[in-house]
């Protein structure tokens, strides 16, 4: 009875052992020190983290001193129209174009943020707030028919460009 025992408890502390993660791979070798574990580091793993604002959005070039950030995820595929992050960097040219950035500067970094999908003046739009060091302002990009809204002060929607006078 008592070889009984002893085998259970020691079959235990293996076990124990095993379970606090003992960190030898199955033929008793150490791991490689320069090996990072892919549950501690989740972007080795394949997950993506979201990053805070960026000047090169999926291979997007969105020049020197505007960068995008997403607050709203916008992963669905915007079929036909222009993606979130294309639409973002052409609404800010055309608001830059039509003087709605107040105070702009090409010494000053801006920053679009997609901040919603909404419908504006029954319209599908992407959202966006630009800040800047001076501003910040919202727009609205119909995905249709790619009219540029701007957010006045009241919060009304104001047309800023229709998508036919940008070509």
């Amino acid at each position: 009875m008592k070889k009984l025992i002893l085998a259970l408890l020691t079959l235990l502390l293996i076990l124990t052992a095993a379970a606090c993660g003992e960190d030898t791979k199955p033929g008793g070798e150490e791991p490689a020190a320069n090996q990072e574990d892919p549950i501690e580091n989740p972007q080795d793993a394949g997950a993506e983290e979201e990053p805070d604002a960026l000047v090169d959005w999926n291979g997007l070039d969105f020049g020197p001193n505007l960068s995008y950030a997403e607050e709203y995820n916008s992963a669905a595929d915007p079929g036909e129209y222009l993606s979130a992050a294309e639409a973002a960097k052409l609404s800010f040219g055309l608001a830059k174009a039509q003087g709605a950035i107040p105070g702009y500067s090409d010494d000053n970094e801006y920053t679009m943020t997609l901040v919603d999908l909404a419908a504006v003046e029954g319209e599908e739009c992407y959202i966006y707030r630009c800040d800047g060091d001076m501003v910040s302002a919202q727009f609205a990009y119909a995905l249709e028919s790619g009219l540029l809204y701007t957010q006045n002060q009241g919060g009304a929607w104001l047309p800023l460009l229709d998508g036919a006078d940008a070509e």
